[in-house]
Order: structure tokens, then sequence, then C-alpha cells
């Protein structure tokens, strides 16, 4: 199950980092998410919202590219991902059993619905080369990063709602692209959302806030981009019909019709939160705050 699991992570992580290369991104253009079963089951539920994100076909999924080879810098990220997720340590064989067991999934072919995609891990006849064990592991560090809205009106709180997901979306899978994180929730508030990030000392990239805030600013920096921004207002603007407003009144605490919804998505608006707003991220007893501008 937990070679599955590895391989869930695989390609997920290849989908998204190329989707992200291509200025196709999360929330805005396509959603992915992925499940492994006790059965080792894999299932991508895949959800795409615009024209730019058409690439995700059947044939997308069958010609999933990953390295699976002893140089792989992809391998070792996805380790890190699964064992920050997992409770308990895990137990790991000859990276050379591995890579043998990933290869021999990886030609399955996936099974192909309108709403996922699965591919089923066969039993193998070698001793399972990844499982967990009943021992605890070290503990989890977390980090946290919080996009707090400072200057606060009813179509700011919406718009920062929205902009704010798309944001930490993005900025969370560039650092467990960069740093085998694993990314536990996103929790959304008035005003305030924020990103929790596992990783474990034994296991995890050494890194420290420079690094990380060096991520977090090249992400903001490609999706704050001007044709981004444009594709962002425009898509959510025309897109109430769609969207399931009533998370969106919860999460804000507010009534939406559509006209205060599209009054909400303005470039001006957006120029307003861009420009009076600061990511705030921490990571072992150490803070500090990234500007958007």
């Amino acid at each position: 199950m937990q070679l599955a699991h590895l391989y869930e992570h695989l390609v997920t992580m290849a989908i998204n980092q190329r989707l992200y290369n291509q200025n196709t991104f999360k929330y805005l253009d396509y959603s992915v998410n992925g499940a492994t079963d006790r059965d080792g089951l894999i299932t991508l539920d895949v959800e795409v919202y615009t024209s730019q994100s058409d690439q995700l076909t059947p044939a997308f999924f069958q010609d999933t590219s990953i390295n699976l080879s002893v140089s792989s810098r992809e391998l070792p990220i996805a380790l890190q991902q699964i064992i920050a997720e997992e409770p308990y340590c895990l137990y790991i064989a000859d990276t050379d059993d591995v890579l043998r067991e990933l290869a021999v999934l990886h030609r399955q072919r996936w099974e192909l619905s309108p709403t996922s995609i699965k591919r089923n891990s066969q039993p193998s006849a070698t001793p399972d080369c990844i499982y967990m064990t009943n021992r605890l592991k070290a503990p989890t560090d977390l980090i946290k990063i919080s996009y707090t809205l400072n200057d606060s009106t009813p179509e700011l709180t919406i718009l920062h709602n929205i902009f704010s997901r798309f944001l930490l979306l993005s900025v969370t899978d560039q650092l467990i692209y960069q740093f085998g994180y694993y990314g536990k929730n996103i929790a959304i508030q008035p005003n305030q959302t924020s990103a929790v990030l596992l990783t474990s000392d034994d296991t995890a990239i050494a890194v420290n806030l420079s690094q990380l805030t060096t991520i977090i600013r090249n992400t903001i920096k490609k999706l704050t981009a001007p044709e981004i921004l444009h594709r962002f207002i425009t898509s959510f603007h025309d897109n109430y019909c769609q969207m399931d407003i009533g998370i969106t009144c919860r999460e804000t605490k507010q009534a939406i019709d559509q006209t205060l919804w599209q009054k909400s998505f303005s470039f001006s608006n957006l120029e307003q939160i861009i420009a009076t707003s600061d990511i705030n991220v921490s990571f072992k007893q150490t803070a500090c705050s990234v500007s958007l501008r």
C-alpha cells in the first residue's frame, strides 16, 4: 500500500509541476486530488475549470513522465512527503527494490472514467519494500504560512478569500516540490488564510527561513504577473454560477449575491489587496513577512 502511496505522490507532483511550468494553476484552472486506499488502488479526482487546462485529457495522464532512476530528484522528495504524512516510521527497502517495484506499477495503465482516474497496484511477489512500522516517528515540525487582509470591506474580504487560496495552493505546492514537505491543510477564516506544512527533523532536507521565503517570493512573482492577474479577475468575475458560493459565504460570514460577487472581482480591489497585504511565514520558532509587491 505504501508503494502505491509513494507512486500517487510522484504522479500528482509531476502533474502539478508540469502544469505550473506552463502557467496553468490550481484553483484557477484545475484541481487534481490523489488518494490511495488500503488495497493499493490509486485514484486521481480531476476537475477542469478553464480552457487553459483542456490538456488534462486521458492521454495526458497515460503519458505522465516520471523519472524512475537512481538519479531521480523527485523520488527522495516524494519519500519525504509520505514520511512526513504518516504518524509512524516507515520501513524503506533498498533503493533498487523500490525503483523496480515502481517501474512495474508505472507500466500499468490508468482506468479512466468521467470523474476520476484509477490505477490498481497489483500485489508483488516480493516482500513489501515500503511499509509502516509500529514505531512512532520523531516529533513533526510545522511550517505555517498565513495571508492576512489588513484593510477589510465586504468586497475585499470576498476577493481575499479566493485570491489567498489561489496563492497559497501554488506556494505550498512549490515548497512541497522543493523540500519534501506534506501539505496538511489550508484553513480559511474571514480576512485570513493559513496553510500548514509538515516535516520531520530526521528526514527533511535541511532548510532555513531564508530558503523558504525565496521560494515563496519567486512563486508570488509568477502568480502576480499582469497576465495571470487579468486571467484570475476575468475568470472568477464571470464564474458566480459555477462556484460553490455557500462555502465562501460561510468562510467570509457574508451573504453573497451575484452583484456583490462581481463587484468584488475588480482590478482596483486586487491592486489594493496586493499593495496592503503580506504573507507571514513561521518555522522553528522564527518568523518573517513576505510582501506581495
